[in-house]
């Protein structure tokens, strides 16, 4: 499928629409601007023998940066600017061949946050959603991709099971098993019981295990508990949750609900979604809204990318500027919160 005027207009216009907020806004105005700096000196001064082992890729990119602009403000804001494009390329590598209405959505929900904030996670978000839409379709290179897509930001890491867990079902004759509604639901709630019983011992597990790596440590701040949040670890903090973090929650659920509805044919397809957003829920409830509002686009972009919309109509004709005016709504609003 070739790309329509439609989707080449719209990137246009979001690419012109990020970089004028990105020159408008100072970098430092920007959220976690002061978190990349403290990053960067911590690895630049304080550099362990072991720094290769975690995000290796963005490490050596900052290290880089930090070389050519000697500044560590220099790098950062520099890093801010080469964000832009790193994302507008591999916005355009994912929704070329897409739809231009999942784009849109696509870009209303993270194109300021991925576009102008995470410096790190942008370009693991891009490659472990093209090695999403390779699993999905059975071509090759999807785990590689995924395992690369570590080497940016740690938070692949649960990207990877997904796309793993897609790519083994694919040599099984579960490949050809088209999800309904009812086993859906069914499923869902096998997996919530197994879940509510056992969730506390691998919550307790899991913060253990986080706390043995030095680097992971640091992830025990999204931990809230379950039964008793003050008795997992005495580290753990409540980072803010706010309604947006909520709306999230309805917007993929109902994202994952239409896509089950009306998708007859790609199986693997909603299996991924099917796996992906047990993930979500799991992170939502077990520990908290943050780290699954951080892997929302690990589960949203390649379905999004995926979606398939009918011929041109009359009524879907009628219905593109309330749908692009709803889009630019929810757009705007995504700028104010990646702006302090």
């Amino acid at each position: 499928m070739k790309l329509s005027r439609a989707a080449i207009a719209f990137f246009v216009v979001m690419g012109i629409a990020l970089l004028a907020i990105d020159i408008m806004v100072a970098p430092a105005r920007f959220y976690d601007y002061d978190t990349y700096l403290l990053y960067l000196d911590s690895i630049y001064h304080f550099r362990q023998a072991d720094w290769f082992l975690f995000e290796a890729a963005t490490k050596a990119y900052l290290l880089a940066l930090k070389g050519v602009f000697v500044t560590t403000v220099a790098a950062i804001e520099a890093a801010h600017y080469l964000l832009l494009v790193i994302f507008l390329l591999g916005f355009y590598l994912i929704f070329r061949h897409s739809a231009w209405e999942g784009a849109a959505v696509a870009a209303a929900l993270f194109a300021p946050q991925l576009g102008l904030v995470t410096i790190r996670a942008t370009p693991a978000y891009v490659i472990c959603t093209l090695a999403a839409l390779r699993a999905v379709q059975g071509r090759p290179w999807a785990l590689r991709l995924a395992l690369i897509g570590t080497l940016f930001h740690v938070s692949a890491f649960l990207a990877l099971i997904p796309v793993l867990a897609t790519r083994i079902i694919s040599k099984t004759r579960f490949a050809r098993f088209n999800l309904n509604i009812t086993t859906v639901f069914g499923v869902a709630a096998l997996a919530g019981a197994i879940g509510y019983l056992f969730a506390q011992q691998a919550f307790d597990f899991l913060v253990d295990l986080f706390n043995q790596i030095p680097y992971l440590s640091k992830y025990t701040a999204y931990a809230v508990g379950l039964a008793d949040p003050n008795a997992v670890v005495e580290t753990a903090v409540r980072e803010p949750t706010s309604a947006n973090h909520y709306v999230f929650l309805v917007g993929i659920s109902l994202l994952f609900i239409a896509l089950v509805f009306f998708e007859k044919q790609r199986s693997l397809l909603k299996i991924f979604a099917a796996i992906s957003y047990v993930l979500y829920l799991g992170l939502f409830f077990a520990f908290s809204p943050v780290p699954a509002f951080r892997f929302a686009p690990f589960f949203a972009l390649p379905v999004l990318a995926s979606v398939r919309f009918e011929r041109q109509s009359l009524l879907r004709g009628l219905a593109a500027l309330p749908f692009l005016a709803a889009c630019l709504a929810v757009f705007a609003l995504q700028v104010t919160l990646v702006i302090d």
